[in-house]
């Protein structure tokens, strides 16, 4: 609410002051399109860069038959009560469909969430740290990716 405001006005006025309002900006996400739509600022979403190589053929390609393992991600920055419980939810349907699952750290905060959510059979999950290495290697496996990390998903 109110204590937010100052914060707000200045976001808005820096972003009408370094952006140019003769154009249409590309932006990644519709959040940051309705954003700046409500500074003022014309733009268009053209999605994250990282989705560009999405095209209808590499999408034909991908494996449509279970996998018996999966790997699953979990966002950090989104963790109230509403979504607590859709990962625990999502975690132990997870574990009652896979013979082996993966959790993927990719902020190591991930891990002081999960920890808290009292899961049922929380021993079966295979943490993987939080890095790129890591987790590359698990997916070269063929697990299927569940998840809420996009460039997780993407990857």
């Amino acid at each position: 609410g109110l204590k937010y405001k100052p914060f707000v006005m200045l976001q808005k006025n820096f972003y009408k002051k370094v952006m140019n309002s003769k154009i249409i900006h590309s932006v990644r996400d519709s959040y940051t399109q309705k954003k700046l739509k409500e500074y003022g600022i014309k733009s268009i979403n053209t999605s994250c860069v990282t989705m560009w190589h999405l095209t209808p053929d590499y999408l034909f390609n991908i494996k449509r038959e279970k996998s018996p393992a999966a790997i699953l991600t979990i966002t950090d920055y989104c963790a109230d009560e509403k979504y607590l419980l859709a990962y625990k939810e999502m975690i132990e349907i997870v574990l009652r469909n896979y013979d082996t699952v993966f959790l993927w750290l990719q902020s190591p905060s991930d891990f002081k969430i999960i920890k808290n959510l009292d899961i049922e059979d929380f021993s079966r999950i295979n943490i993987v740290p939080p890095n790129l290495d890591s987790y590359n290697h698990i997916l070269e496996k063929g697990v299927d990716y569940i998840g809420t990390r996009l460039h997780g998903g993407i990857r």
